[in-house]
C-alpha cells in the first residue's frame, strides 16, 4: 500500500482537495486511523474545520476525525510521540526574551575585549544586534550547520580553503567574525548553566527523533505530512521517510510538474520552485515520481490556463528571452488563444493611488464578496499597516475581519499609556508626551478640574527646559498644582541605579501610581494581561543587565511595546480573513484579494546580514539570503492561481513613490505579449469607493454638492451683533484687522477669542521680535552708548532679553551670533542718526483717544515703539519691524494704517509724554531690523503734506468706527483680498475654504477704503 509523493496543483483549494483525497483513498471509516501532520497551528484549525464540515455534510450518523498535529508545535511526550518505543528527555526551550537578553550581554562582553574596537557597545545597540544574531543562530540550527562546526571553527580561524575568502572580505565583515564564537561556545555554556535548549536547535532534534521513530518503528496506519516545502533540511529528511513508508504520504503545495525539466534545473533561490526542488533533491526524488493529488474536482481548462500563465511568468530571468515563442507554445497546447487567455477570467488588478484608496477598495471587495458567495473571501498582504486600514474601514460597516496580526499591544488605550509614561521617564519636559499621558482615559487625572488650568498655564505657556519652569508656571493655580503634584515628576526622575532592573521597576511603580486608584486596575483585560506578562518577563530576565542612560531604557522598552500583539480572537466574522503571506499558505477561500503589491513589501526588502557576507554564508552552508524572495513568489503563486483574484497596487505608500512588484510586473509583461490582452481592472468599486470617501469638491471654486442635496456648505459669515455686544475700544494693532478683515475683529474684541499657544511652541518670529523691541527700548533709555562699548552694551542687553524667556540653550547659542550682528548694524544706524540734527527719542509710550460715538465713548489705546522729537517740534514716528514691512501703497490708501494712526494720536496730545498739540509731524518711518541690515523705509506720502495726510488717515479711521455703529452693519471676513497676517487665527471659524477662493473675494467691499 505504498503511497509516497503528491502534489496538489496551484491554485485548488488546498485544504478542501486534500480532505476530499483522504476520504476518497481512507474512506470515512479508515479516517480515524491516520495522523496528519501539518506545517502551522492554524493549518490544524483549518483542516479540523474541513473535516468537521464534511461531517456535517456526511449522510453518516457519526464521523471519527484523523489526529491532526502541527509540526512546528512538537513536543515530547504528545503525540504524535510514541513513548513505548522512544525515550526523549530534553531541556525546555529558552524564551525568545532570554536569548536576546542574554546575547545581548555576550555582545557587549565580546565587543569591548576586541582590540580593534576602542569605543564600548551600548546596551541599546547591542539590544538591536542580538535580533539578528538569534535569527543567524536558528539558521545555522536549522541547516545543521553546527553539526559539522569544523566549517565554522575553520571560518573563524581564517584559514584552509576559506582563508583567501576572509582575507577579501570588508573590514566590518572581518570584525563580525568574533562575535560568531558565540555561537560556538559561549551561547551554548550559558543555556547549559541555565538548564535550557536553544529552541531552533530542540525542534531539529525532536523532527530527528520523530524521523528515527518513523524508520525504526514504522506505523501500520496512514501518516500524512501536508503543506510543508521542506525548507530544512531535518524537515526534508522526514518527508523522504514519511514518503518511503507503506502507509505514507507527503503532499506538496504547489508543485509545478508542467515546467520544462532544462528550465527547472536553472531555477535559483529567487524562484518559487526553488524550496520544492531542494527538497525533491535532499530526498533524491524527480518530479516524475510526484503524482497529482485526487482533486475534489477536475481542473477547469480556464483553473490550468491560469496557473500555467503565473508560472510561466515567473520563470527564471535567464529562460524568458523567448517569451513570445512560449507563449506561442502555450497557445498550441491549449489549443488555442482563447483558451489559454482565459485563465485571466477572474484575475483583476487595481491600481491605487494611495494608502486610503486601497484600504477603501479592499474593504468594498470584501463586502462585494460576502454578498456574491457563501464562501470565505480573505485579504492576503505581508503590510500589516495596509491591513489595520482596512479593519478601520470594515468597521464602518460594523464588520470585523479575523486577522492572524492580531492587535498590536502600542494601539490599545493601555499601550498609549505605557508609551506616553516612557515618553516622560526619558524626557520629563516633552509637552507633547505629558498632555497625551494627562488625558488618556487611565490616568487618574484625566477628568481634573485642574487639567485644562495646567494644559493652559504650563504646557501652553513656553517651551519647559527644567523643573523650574514647571513652578513658574504654576505659582497662583492651585487646581493646577495638584495635577503636578500627582504626577510626581522630580522624584520620577532622581537618580536610579545602572541596571535594567532598577529602571523597569521605577517604572512600573510609577505608572501605577498614575493609573486607576483601585488595585491592579492597570493590569485588566486582554491588554492589561499582555502587558503584565511582558513586564514580568522583563523583571525577571533583566537582573544583569547594565543600562547606559533612561534613554536606552524607553528605547528597548518602547520597541517591545511595539512588538507585542494581542491575539483575543473575539466577534469576527467567520467568512472574512486577513492573512499574510505565511499565514496564508494553507488557504482555503474563495475570493482572495493580494495587496501590498509594491517592490519592498511583497517581496519585502533582504536586510543583509550584518554578521555574515553571501560568500560567509555559502561558506558556511547556508541558505541565500534570496531564498526568501523565492518563498514569496511560490506564495504569489498559491494565491494568485486562484479562481477569483483580485491583486491591489499603491502608486504610494506612506506619501513614498513605489514601483510594482516584480511579481505583478513579470505577469503583465507577459500577457503583453498579445497586445489585445491585459488584467481587468474594476472601475466601478475604484468609483465607488470614491464616492464613499467624498468630501466636499470645488469646480471654479464652487462647491459641488449636486450628490447630495441635503448636504449644504457653509455660507460667508455676516455676524451682525446688536449695538450693545459691539466692542467700544480697540488697539492701534486692530485698525488693519478693522479695515482688511472686520470678521478677525469681531472675534477678537467682540467674541474675546484667542488663539491658544501650541504644546512646547517653539520660538517663532513674534518672540523674537518682542526680545528685540524690548532690548531696543531699554538701549535708547540709556543713552544710548555709541561706538564699540555702544555696541557691547545692546548685545549684552539683547542676550539678556533672550535669555530670560527661557529659550533653550541650543537655540540662544544659535542666536548669538545673529545678536551680534544686529547690536554692529543698530548702533551704526544710531550713529548715523545721531550725526544730524539733534533730537529726543521717546521710546515704548503708552497713550489712548477717544471717540464720541451716540452709545458712548469708543476708546483707541495703542504704544509707539519710537518717536523722535526735534527742537522746531517736529515729529519722527519710528516702528520696528523685524518682519515684513507694509507696503507703500497700503499705507497711503490706509489699508495698512498702524504708522499713521500713531502720529495722529500724537498730534492729538494721546501720548504723555507728547502732550502739546503744537507739534507736527516730520516723518513717518518703518525701521527694518535685522542681523543683516538696520535700515530706515520713508513712508511719507507723495504730493501730500503729512499732517493733512494724518488727518485724513485719522478720520478714515473714525469713519470706519462709526460704520459698525450701524446694527445692520455685517464683520464680513476677507473684506479685502489678500491680507496677510490677519486670517491665518481664525480662518477655520469663518470656515472660509467652503464658501470662496482668493480671486472671488472682492479687493474692496462696499464703503470701504480712504475718501479719495
Amino acid at each position: 500500500m505504498r503511497r509516497g509523493w503528491f502534489t496538489i496543483a496551484p491554485g485548488r483549494p488546498f485544504i478542501r482537495d486534500l480532505v476530499h483525497g483522504l476520504e476518497r483513498l481512507l474512506g470515512t471509516e479508515g479516517l480515524h486511523e491516520a495522523l496528519i501532520l501539518v506545517p502551522t497551528r492554524r493549518g490544524a484549525r483549518t483542516l479540523i474545520d474541513a473535516f468537521s464540515q464534511m461531517a456535517v455534510q456526511s449522510s453518516k450518523k457519526a464521523l471519527i476525525l484523523p489526529q491532526i498535529r502541527a509540526i512546528g508545535d512538537l513536543e515530547e511526550g504528545e503525540p504524535p510521540f510514541r513513548m513505548d518505543h522512544l525515550n526523549i528527555d530534553l531541556p525546555p526551550p529558552s524564551t525568545p526574551l532570554q536569548r536576546r537578553i542574554c546575547l545581548t550581554n555576550l555582545l557587549k562582553e565580546r565587543y569591548r575585549f576586541q582590540s580593534k574596537i576602542n569605543n564600548p557597545l551600548s546596551t541599546r545597540e547591542a539590544f538591536s544586534l542580538s535580533e539578528p544574531l538569534g535569527h543567524l543562530f536558528e539558521s545555522l540550527a536549522l541547516e545543521e550547520v553546527a553539526e559539522s562546526l569544523d566549517r565554522l571553527e575553520g571560518l573563524l580561524a581564517n584559514h584552509g580553503d576559506l582563508a583567501h575568502r576572509v582575507d577579501n572580505l570588508a573590514q566590518h565583515y572581518q570584525d563580525g567574525l568574533a562575535f560568531l564564537d558565540i555561537a560556538l561556545s559561549h551561547w551554548p555554556k550559558k543555556l547549559e548553566s541555565l538548564g535550557l535548549m536553544d529552541p531552533a536547535i530542540r525542534q531539529v532534534s525532536l523532527i530527528n527523533r520523530l524521523e528515527l521513530q518513523y524508520s525504526q518503528n514504522p506505523p501500520r496506519t496512514p501518516l500524512i505530512l501536508a503543506g510543508s516545502t521542506g525548507s530544512a533540511p531535518s524537515m526534508a529528511r522526514l518527508m523522504g521517510t514519511i514518503a518511503g513508508l507503506d502507509y505514507g504520504m507527503v503532499i506538496l503545495p504547489g508543485l509545478d510538474l508542467s515546467l520544462d525539466d532544462q528550465v527547472f534545473s536553472m531555477i535559483g533561490p529567487s524562484h518559487p520552485q526553488f524550496t520544492l526542488k531542494k527538497t525533491l533533491d535532499r530526498a533524491l526524488v524527480t518530479r516524475d515520481e510526484v503524482k497529482p493529488w485526487p482533486s475534489l474536482s477536475a481542473q477547469t481548462p480556464s483553473e490550468r490556463a491560469r496557473a500555467y500563465l503565473v508560472q510561466e511568468a515567473l520563470r527564471p530571468a535567464e529562460a524568458t528571452k523567448d517569451w513570445v515563442k512560449q507563449v506561442a507554445k502555450l497557445i498550441d497546447q491549449f489549443g488555442s488563444e482563447d483558451t489559454l487567455f482565459s485563465g485571466l477570467e477572474g484575475l483583476h488588478h487595481i491600481e491605487c493611488e494611495h494608502d486610503d484608496e486601497a484600504a477603501n477598495i479592499i474593504a468594498l471587495l470584501m463586502l462585494e464578496g460576502l454578498e456574491k458567495s457563501a464562501g470565505n473571501t480573505a485579504l492576503i498582504t505581508p503590510d500589516p499597516l495596509l491591513a489595520r486600514r482596512v479593519s478601520a474601514v470594515l468597521s464602518r460597516y460594523g464588520l470585523a475581519a479575523d486577522s492572524s496580526a492580531g492587535l498590536g499591544l502600542g494601539a490599545t488605550t493601555l499601550g498609549r499609556f505605557l508609551l506616553d509614561g516612557l515618553r516622560l521617564y526619558c524626557d520629563a519636559f516633552d509637552g507633547f508626551g505629558l498632555s497625551a499621558f494627562l488625558k488618556n482615559p487611565l490616568h487618574r487625572a484625566n477628568d481634573h478640574e485642574g487639567l485644562w488650568t495646567f494644559e493652559t498655564k504650563v504646557l501652553r505657556g513656553f517651551p519647559l527646559w527644567q523643573f523650574e519652569d514647571y513652578h513658574k508656571g504654576l505659582v497662583g493655580y492651585k487646581e493646577a498644582t495638584q495635577i503636578y503634584d500627582i504626577l510626581d515628576l522630580e522624584a520620577l526622575h532622581a537618580p536610579k541605579g545602572e541596571g535594567f532592573k532598577d529602571h523597569l521597576i521605577a517604572f512600573i511603580q510609577w505608572i501605577e501610581s498614575q493609573g486607576p486608584t483601585e488595585v491592579g486596575g492597570l493590569w485588566k483585560g486582554a491588554a492589561g494581561e499582555e502587558a503584565s506578562v511582558l513586564l514580568s518577563q522583563w523583571l525577571s530576565l533583566s537582573e544583569d543587565l547594565i543600562i547606559e542612560d533612561r534613554r536606552s531604557f524607553g528605547d528597548i522598552i518602547h520597541a517591545q511595546i511595539i512588538q507585542a500583539r494581542l491575539r483575543t480572537g473575539g466577534n469576527t466574522h467567520p467568512r472574512l480573513k486577513i492573512l499574510g503571506t505565511i499565514e496564508a499558505r494553507l488557504l482555503d477561500a474563495d475570493r482572495v484579494i493580494m495587496a501590498g503589491l509594491e517592490e519592498g513589501v511583497w517581496p519585502q526588502i533582504i536586510m543583509p546580514d550584518p554578521f555574515l557576507s553571501l560568500s560567509m554564508r555559502e561558506s558556511l552552508g547556508l541558505p541565500s539570503t534570496e531564498r526568501k524572495i523565492g518563498l514569496s513568489a511560490h506564495d504569489f503563486v498559491q494565491a494568485a492561481t486562484r479562481p477569483e483574484v483580485f491583486m491591489v497596487s499603491r502608486q504610494r505608500v506612506e506619501n513614498a513613490p513605489m514601483l510594482e512588484s516584480r511579481f505583478l510586473w513579470r505577469l503583465k509583461t507577459l500577457i503583453r505579449a498579445r497586445p489585445d490582452q491585459n488584467l481587468k481592472g474594476r472601475d466601478d468599486i475604484k468609483e465607488l469607493a470614491k464616492t464613499l470617501s467624498m468630501t466636499l469638491s470645488t469646480t471654479n471654486g464652487v462647491v459641488d454638492a449636486s450628490f447630495c442635496e441635503d448636504l449644504k456648505p457653509a455660507t460667508r459669515p455676516e455676524p451682525r451683533p446688536p449695538l450693545l455686544a459691539r466692542p467700544l475700544s480697540m488697539s492701534i494693532t486692530d485698525a488693519e484687522s478693522l479695515f482688511r478683515d472686520p470678521y478677525s475683529f469681531y472675534v477678537k474684541r467682540a467674541l474675546k477669542l484667542k488663539k491658544l499657544n501650541r504644546i512646547a511652541e517653539p520660538v517663532m518670529a513674534a518672540e523674537l521680535g518682542t526680545v528685540i523691541h524690548s532690548a531696543l527700548e531699554a538701549f535708547i533709555k540709556s543713552g544710548p552708548p555709541l561706538g564699540q562699548h555702544g555696541r557691547q552694551v545692546l548685545y549684552d542687553v539683547l542676550m539678556e532679553k533672550l535669555s530670560a524667556l527661557r529659550f533653550d540653550s541650543g537655540l540662544v547659542g544659535l542666536k548669538r551670533p545673529l545678536m551680534q550682528s544686529l547690536a554692529d548694524h543698530f548702533v551704526k544706524f544710531e550713529e548715523d542718526l545721531r550725526g544730524g540734527e539733534p533730537f529726543s527719542s521717546y521710546v515704548e509710550q503708552q497713550g489712548k483717544i477717544e471717540i464720541e460715538l451716540d452709545r458712548g465713548s469708543f476708546v483707541i489705546t495703542g504704544t509707539f515703539d519710537r518717536i523722535d522729537c526735534f527742537d522746531d517740534k517736529s515729529l519722527i514716528v519710528r516702528d520696528y519691524k523685524t518682519g515684513a514691512i507694509p507696503k507703500v501703497k497700503d499705507v497711503d490708501s490706509g489699508r495698512s494704517p498702524q504708522l499713521s494712526l500713531t502720529a495722529a494720536m500724537a498730534l492729538k496730545g494721546a501720548f504723555p509724554t507728547l502732550n502739546d498739540t503744537s507739534y507736527r509731524i516730520k516723518q513717518l518711518s518703518y525701521v527694518r531690523v535685522a542681523s543683516k541690515e538696520v535700515k530706515n523705509e520713508n513712508r511719507n506720502p507723495k504730493n501730500q503734506e503729512l499732517d493733512e495726510f494724518v488727518e485724513k488717515i485719522w478720520e478714515l479711521i473714525c469713519n470706519r468706527i462709526k460704520e459698525f455703529e450701524d446694527s445692520y452693519k455685517a464683520y464680513l471676513p476677507w473684506a479685502i483680498k489678500n491680507p496677510y497676517a490677519f486670517t491665518d487665527e481664525i480662518d477655520h471659524l469663518a470656515r472660509r475654504f467652503e464658501w470662496s477662493v482668493e480671486s472671488d473675494v472682492a479687493d474692496i467691499d462696499e464703503g470701504e477704503g480712504t475718501s479719495s
